[in-house]
């Protein structure tokens, strides 16, 4: 098992309760990337689930809806990805992590024309939005 340096919370507040801390990565699944986070965006949802006020909330979860870097390595049954690749993906959570994994279709390549600052920002604000 791998471990990663990740922002961590124990109880519900505001900032006061967020702390650096560690959080291991299992192996990587087969339809998984794991992307090396350079940019990770902070929205609304992240804010409610620190005040403990995300629906249906019971205990602290893992920070970081979106994320953007650069693919460390993929799964075995990954297609159309590959590591090195420059990439925006949309997370159950962890994304305020040094890596984390993710189902290769909430993956994304990133143009060359987006920064992966900006592509940080674009999946849950801007794609999730449009329903």
């Amino acid at each position: 098992m791998r471990s990663v340096k990740a922002i961590t919370y124990e109880s519900f507040g505001g900032a006061e309760v967020l702390r650096v801390g560690e959080r291991d990565l299992g192996e990587l699944r087969p339809k998984d990337v794991r992307i090396k986070v350079a940019y990770s965006a902070l929205n609304r949802a992240d804010l409610l689930q620190v005040a403990g006020k995300y629906p249906n909330q019971k205990a602290p979860l893992p920070l970081g809806l979106e994320a953007a870097g650069e693919i460390e390595s993929v799964g075995e049954n990954v297609q159309g990805l590959k590591a090195g690749d420059r990439v925006m993906a949309l997370l159950n959570g962890g994304g305020y992590a040094e890596m984390v994994d993710v189902p290769s279709g909430m993956c994304m390549k990133l143009p060359k024309e987006i920064s992966t600052k900006k592509g940080a920002a674009i999946p849950e604000t801007f794609l999730f939005g449009f329903e």
